[in-house]
C-alpha cells in the first residue's frame, strides 16, 4: 500500500504545504509540485497560492483541495480515473496531473453543472464529493463497490452522480470504501 503525501509544518494562512513521507516515493505526482522529486520539508503547492483552501484530502497516490468557495482541485495520478476530471478531446485517456487542476463536473445528458461542492474526501484509488445540494457524486476505482454503483462498472473515469439525499452532511473515504454522514 502506498503511503500518503501528509500536510505538516507551518504553511502561510490557507496554503497547502506537501512534503512525502520518509518511506514514501512520490513517483505519483500527488504532491502538486509539479514534478516527482521527494521533499523532506514542506512546500507550499505554488498553483494554489492565494486561494482560501479549506479542506486537503489525500489518496494513494492522489490529492485533492477544496476552496472557500466550493472549487474543487485535484493533481497526481489518474489510473482508474480518481482524479475526477473528464476528458474532452479523444481518445479519452486518462491523463495525470502534476499540478492542481479545477474540476468541472458534468449531469448524464453532459451538459456542466453550476453546484459548489461542500465536502470532498480521497480513497486508495477513489474520490467522493458531497455538492450543496444534497449530491454526492463519485469517480476512480470501484473494485468494492465504493463508488455506489454496482461493481459491474469497475471505474468512472470522471465524477458521477451516485446519491441524493436532504440531510447529507460529509463524505469520507477508506482505502476502498465510502461513508456518507446524514
Amino acid at each position: 500500500m502506498p503511503h500518503q503525501p501528509t500536510t505538516i509544518g507551518k504553511c502561510p494562512r490557507a496554503a497547502v504545504c506537501l512534503r512525502s513521507a520518509p518511506e514514501d516515493k512520490t513517483r505519483r505526482l500527488q504532491l502538486g509540485h509539479g514534478d516527482l522529486n521527494n521533499l523532506e520539508n514542506p512546500k507550499e503547492v505554488e498553483a494554489l497560492a492565494g486561494i482560501n483552501i479549506v479542506k486537503v484530502s489525500t489518496g494513494g497516490w492522489h490529492s485533492c483541495a477544496l476552496s472557500e468557495h466550493g472549487d474543487l482541485y485535484v493533481w497526481g495520478w489518474n489510473n482508474t480515473g480518481q482524479l475526477g476530471i473528464k476528458q474532452k478531446e479523444e481518445p479519452f485517456l486518462l491523463r495525470s496531473y502534476g499540478i492542481p487542476m479545477l474540476i468541472d463536473l458534468y449531469d448524464d445528458d453532459g451538459k456542466e453543472i453550476e453546484v459548489n461542492i461542500k465536502d470532498v474526501d480521497c480513497g486508495s484509488k477513489h474520490t467522493a464529493i458531497l455538492l450543496e445540494d444534497g449530491s454526492v457524486w463519485t469517480s476512480g476505482g470501484n473494485k468494492y463497490g465504493q463508488l455506489g454503483f454496482s461493481v459491474k462498472t469497475t471505474q468512472l473515469d470522471y465524477f458521477k452522480k451516485a446519491f441524493v439525499s436532504d440531510s447529507n452532511q460529509s463524505v469520507i473515504c477508506a482505502l476502498w470504501n465510502t461513508v456518507v454522514l446524514s
